[in-house]
C-alpha cells in the first residue's frame, strides 16, 4: 500500500522576475533535526541541470558539508554537456564532525534562475553517512611502519606509493600471524618445556 507524505520530491525553479541575469538564483532551505549521534563520514548531494551546489550547515553557519554539480561536457553517455553527471562528494577528516541527536541543520539547495526559461523536475536531495562510533586507531609502530613504506616508494622508482601500502599491510598481517603462531606453538610445548603462558 502506498503511502501519502507531504515530502516534495521534485519541484519546478521558476524564471528569474527581476532582469538581471547575473545573479538570478533560487535558494531553498530545509531545516531539520538530527535523529541520531555519531560522526558524519560521507556527504552527497543530488541535483539536476540548472543546478549551483548544495550545503549542509548547522544553525550557526558551520558548514558540515558542501557538494557541488558536475557538469558534462561531450556527447559520448556519462559526459553529455549541460547535464549534471556527478556531485562532489565529502569525506571529513575521521572524528573530525561529530553530530548529536536532536542538532537542527539546515539543508540549502541553489539553483540558477537565469534566463526567461525555468527548470522543471529539479531535485534537491542530500545523503549524509553518520558513523555511531570510530574505528580504533592502528599501533603508533604499525602506522611508522606504514608512512616508512610509503616514504622508501620515492627512492624506488619501480614500485608506487600503493605498491608500498600493499605491501607493508600485507607484511603487517604476516607479523601478525607469525606472532600468534608463536603463542599457540608455546601454549602447546608450556607443558613439556616448561614454557609459563602470558598470553591467552
Amino acid at each position: 500500500m502506498a503511502k501519502t507524505t507531504s515530502c516534495q520530491i521534485e519541484y519546478e525553479v521558476e524564471p528569474c522576475s527581476n532582469g538581471d541575469d547575473e545573479w538570478c538564483v533560487d535558494v531553498k532551505r530545509l531545516h531539520f533535526t538530527l535523529p541520531a549521534t555519531g560522526y558524519v563520514v560521507y556527504g552527497v548531494g543530488h541535483q539536476h541541470s540548472g543546478a549551483i551546489g548544495q550545503a549542509v550547515y548547522r544553525q550557526d553557519g558551520e558548514v558540515i558539508c558542501k557538494s557541488v554539480p558536475i557538469y558534462g561536457t561531450g556527447h559520448e553517455a556519462g559526459n553529455e554537456a549541460a547535464f549534471v553527471v556527478g556531485m562532489s562528494t565529502c569525506y571529513p577528516e575521521p572524528g573530525s564532525v561529530k553530530v548529536t541527536a536532536g542538532d537542527q541543520l539546515i539543508l540549502e539547495t541553489n539553483y540558477s534562475s537565469c534566463g526567461t526559461r525555468g527548470h522543471f523536475g529539479v531535485m534537491g536531495i542530500f545523503h549524509i553517512f553518520i558513523a555511531d562510533q570510530l574505528p580504533p586507531a592502528p599501533p603508533t609502530w604499525a602506522a611508522a611502519l606504514l608512512h616508512r613504506s610509503i616514504s622508501a616508494a620515492h627512492v624506488f622508482h619501480g614500485f608506487s606509493a600503493e605498491s608500498w601500502t600493499i605491501l607493508a599491510v600485507s607484511g603487517l598481517v604476516a607479523l601478525v600471524g607469525v606472532v600468534g603462531f608463536s603463542i599457540w606453538l608455546k601454549k602447546q610445548r608450556g607443558a613439556e618445556d616448561g614454557y609459563q603462558v602470558i598470553m591467552a
